[in-house]
């Protein structure tokens, strides 16, 4: 169940991470206009992205670490 829920958790954070990147880089009309983002803002994305990728690998290795402890109790049967 803990696999799924880092997995789960690790694409929303990419998805995010892009979306939020997209959005950044839309054209805004008005009062608001298309002024200089802020270099904190690109921090908070570049981090979220990397943190969404190191739990993908960290999913994946709980995905192959049970499969290898499955593998395991079938060989000793």
């Amino acid at each position: 169940m803990r696999k799924y829920i880092v997995l789960l958790g690790a694409l929303l954070m990419v998805l995010s991470s892009f979306y939020i990147m997209y959005k950044i880089n839309q054209p805004v009309v008005g009062a608001i206009g298309n002024g200089t983002i802020a270099p904190m803002v690109w921090v908070t994305l570049i981090f979220t992205a990397i943190g969404g990728v190191f739990l993908l690998v960290f999913g994946i290795l709980l995905f192959l670490k049970e499969n290898k402890q499955k593998i395991n109790r079938e060989i000793k049967r």
